[in-house]
């Protein structure tokens, strides 16, 4: 994994929380956000990971296959992280926790795919020897 792909990962997970952080506020003030923050980080802190992990490896794939036009399968996850945690601020409305531990499913099939998609790149021969009777 290099070094730019990290990179991206990692700004990618603080945009999300920088989202989350400002929606929270703005809609009910540094109070509320401590309050949700400290309720729900055992959900908040792994999507935000796990998007950041699945931007890190796009980017890789696209590194390592630009020729190939390779698409990893960042746009179910990425969606439903963002549908996650705006549903996640909008917790007056119903009860969303069963959503935003459904993106953070989402997030970790994406992940894997991309993951799985990497190590075959990294290792073409991997999975695809055939045996000849």
């Amino acid at each position: 994994m290099t070094t730019r792909a990290l990179g991206w990962g990692g700004v990618a997970a603080t945009a999300l929380m920088a989202f989350y952080v400002s929606v929270l506020a703005a809609s009910g003030g540094w109070a509320h956000l401590a309050d949700q923050t400290q309720s729900d980080w055992w959900l908040v802190a792994p999507i935000a990971v796990a998007f950041g992990s699945q931007v890190a490896l796009t980017v890789e794939l696209r590194h390592r296959h630009r020729a190939h036009h390779l698409a990893a399968p960042t746009g179910a996850g990425t969606g439903a992280s963002t549908v996650g945690m705006v549903a996640c601020c909008a917790h007056h409305l119903a009860d969303l926790v069963p959503l935003m531990a459904g993106g953070l499913v989402i997030n970790l099939a994406a992940v894997a795919v991309a993951g799985r998609r990497l190590f075959h790149l990294t290792h073409p021969t991997t999975g695809s020897v055939s045996c000849a009777a």
